[in-house]
């Protein structure tokens, strides 16, 4: 069964080498559980970070990922089609059932207040949603 293991929204996701064993490392920045603004209309830039596990690698899956506005306007649209085997270190191709998302939003224009979300949806017909606030500090 597909199933979004974990989600966040961040600031920004860097991307490190582990020494011991030279493989890349994703760091989440400041996990938000809102998104304060200092005045509307704003431009800001964000990144969210998930775990999937549950895909089948017998059929070709895909991915559509939207964060909209509380009124519905989609400020990101991604659609992906994802690979049902990967290579291991050792050229062993291996079948495909989760993956981690990581994913930079540059530059979003946020024009209002309220219950923003990502929605992420899979060809086979399961859908994810995740709110986070935007709120415009008050001086």
């Amino acid at each position: 069964m597909l199933k979004i293991n974990s989600f966040a929204y961040c600031t920004d996701i860097q991307s490190t080498v582990a020494q011991h064993n030279s493989k890349q490392i994703e760091k989440l920045v400041n996990i938000i559980g809102e998104i304060s603004l200092v005045n509307l209309p704003c431009q800001y830039t964000f990144a969210l970070s998930g775990s999937v596990t549950g895909l089948d690698p017998s059929i070709k899956n895909e991915i559509t990922l939207s964060f909209s506005s509380p009124t519905g306007d989609i400020l990101e649209h991604i659609v992906s089609e994802l690979p049902t085997h990967y290579e291991t270190p050792q050229n062993t191709s291996l079948p495909m059932t989760g993956f981690n998302l990581n994913l930079k939003l540059p530059n979003c224009v946020f024009t209002e207040e309220g219950v923003y979300k990502t929605s992420i949806c899979f060809k086979t017909g399961e859908k994810f949603e995740f709110p986070i606030d935007v709120v415009v500090i008050k001086s």
